[in-house]
């Protein structure tokens, strides 16, 4: 947007009295102060764009609500955003603001605001007065300490301080009573304080990616938590306490030093999913057989010579991920079926396609609750690719297939894609997503992007070569190699003209292409 656009929006704005003006990713490197004239804005978009400072105009915008600055260039704030003082959101995400203005304790009655990934390494403690507060977002900054007057934010709902070079939080972050989630991945602590027990809306604590070895006896009072992240720790044993979190639903302690899980894991019985990854673990109690509720556990990288037999009772259980022990399990449980070596999927669950079951154990339990989550609806769409020499008939076989027609065709160039929306199937309507390759061979090598499991082969040949000329050998072991077990028909054209093609113990389909 140019500067003439700009102000001509302003102006239109203006005298429109919008209340409402989105300026995001339009390239805007700089606010002219016309901007103060929009006296009537309650909602300010400058989402991403080149914005490296702010006039101080922005100030005169004092029906202003929300602000999306997310996504610039920003160094410093203007003293004038204290003016805004019916500001309720602001977001000031990815830009490179390394300090906040003392000015900003004006701001009363904001409830969102969002500064992560910026340069911050002190908050200053007029924080403290935004007493409206319900959500401070601060990850992915520079902070080594929190100011003492952050316990004054007894309106925090949500703190986000992940990936900081935090050692130790201060004291009153035991005054947050209204927390529900405290997000701290990603920083040094070797301790939380004690404090932390006061906690008691909280609901969700992530801790992964620090340096704790304990956790304060204290943790045990935070009897709302239903989710506890303490996953890429130094943890070698637990708190009795944290067996007293009974609305626990998730539990990460993978990536530890634990050896053995003690028996009270049992009591547990709200729990849903736990990961127990990267450990030490050469048993598991037997008392896991009470964690009814559970449907994923992840052992993969332990030490396990068996699995104790009660894990076959476990009925909710969706994904057991056993890989990298030293024991070989056996390749069904009472409720499971193997769908690759180590990933143990329920009976009722389809087979999951071969690129989800290569992802992380995070990423394939996803897949497997959003399938539970879902409606069953059949997709009924599949993939029609034809490959062969150039100069074959491809293109005149999908013409005949898709239109029943005939043409001569110009030369494919690299890969046509088409839509056959016209079949049906045990009435049912299916589409046919078709894929031309062109045969030229400077294109061959292309072909292993592109080729995949689970489609339709439909391998062209001309009746007027021999079979050593058409290749035959060499396109099925390349569909072999990169379609797997996909079924293929061979489509003979130009059967019309000289008959030199013979083919032997092969199932194939004569499609003929003439005028």
């Amino acid at each position: 947007m140019t500067k003439a656009e700009l102000l001509a929006k302003i102006k239109q704005a203006k005298a429109e009295q919008w209340r409402e003006l989105d300026l995001s990713n339009q390239g805007i490197k700089e606010l002219p102060p016309e901007i103060g004239q929009l006296t009537t804005l309650q909602s300010l978009g400058l989402w991403d764009n080149q914005l490296s400072t702010l006039p101080p105009e922005i100030g005169q915008l004092t029906a202003l609500q929300s602000l999306l600055l997310g996504g610039n260039q920003l160094s410093a704030l203007p003293p004038e955003i204290g003016q805004l003082t019916a500001l309720q959101s602001l977001d000031l995400k990815k830009n490179q603001l390394s300090t906040l203005p003392p000015e900003i304790e004006q701001l009363t009655a904001l409830q969102s605001l969002s500064l992560w990934s910026n340069q911050l390494s002190t908050l200053p403690p007029e924080i403290g007065q935004l007493t409206a507060l319900q959500s401070l977002e601060l990850g992915d900054n520079k902070l080594s300490t929190l100011p003492p007057e952050i316990g004054q934010l007894t309106a925090l709902q949500s703190l986000e301080l992940w990936d900081n070079k935090l050692s130790t939080l201060p004291p009153e972050i035991g005054q947050l009573t209204a927390l529900q989630s405290l997000v701290l991945w990603g920083n040094q602590l070797s301790i939380l304080p004690p404090r932390i027990g006061q906690l008691t809306a909280l609901q969700s604590l992530y801790i992964w990616g620090n340096q704790l070895s304990t956790l304060p006896s204290e943790i045990g009072q935070l009897t709302a938590l239903e989710s506890l992240y303490l996953g890429d720790n130094q943890f070698s044993t637990l708190p009795s306490e944290i067996w007293q979190l009974t609305a626990l639903q998730s539990l990460d302690l993978g990536n530890n030093q634990l050896s053995t899980l003690p028996p009270e894991i049992g009591q547990l019985t709200a729990l849903q999913s736990i990961d127990l990854m990267g450990n030490q673990l050469s048993t598991l109690p037997s008392e896991i057989v009470q964690l009814t509720a559970l449907q994923s556990l992840d052992l993969k990288n332990n030490q396990l010579s068996r699995l104790p037999p009660e894990i076959g009772k476990l009925s909710n259980l969706l994904v057991l991920d056993v890989r990298e022990n030293p024991a070989s399990f056996p390749a069904k449980f009472a409720h499971l079926n193997c769908q690759k070596e180590g990933i143990y999927i329920a009976k009722h669950i389809p087979q999951l396609p071969e690129e989800i079951l290569s992802k992380s154990f995070w990423e394939i339990e996803q897949y497997v609750r959003d399938m539970q989550a879902a409606e069953a609806l059949p997709l009924n769409e599949a993939k029609l690719i034809l490959v062969g020499e150039g100069a074959v008939g491809k293109t005149c076989v999908v013409n005949r297939l898709i239109h029943n027609a005939y043409q001569v065709p110009e030369k494919t160039e690299g890969i046509d894609r088409h839509q056959w929306d016209d079949l049906i199937i045990n009435s049912q309507k299916v589409r046919l997503n078709v894929w031309d390759f062109g045969g030229q061979e400077v294109l061959h090598a292309t072909h292993q992007f592109f080729l995949t499991k689970r489609s339709l082969y439909v391998l062209v040949l001309d009746a007027r070569r021999g079979e050593q000329e058409s290749r035959l050998e060499y396109w099925l072991k390349l569909i072999q190699s990169f379609g797997g077990n996909s079924p293929i028909l061979i489509a003979i054209n130009k059967t019309d003209q000289e008959h030199r093609l013979t083919l032997n113990k092969i199932h194939w389909l004569y499609v003929i292409c003439s005028g």
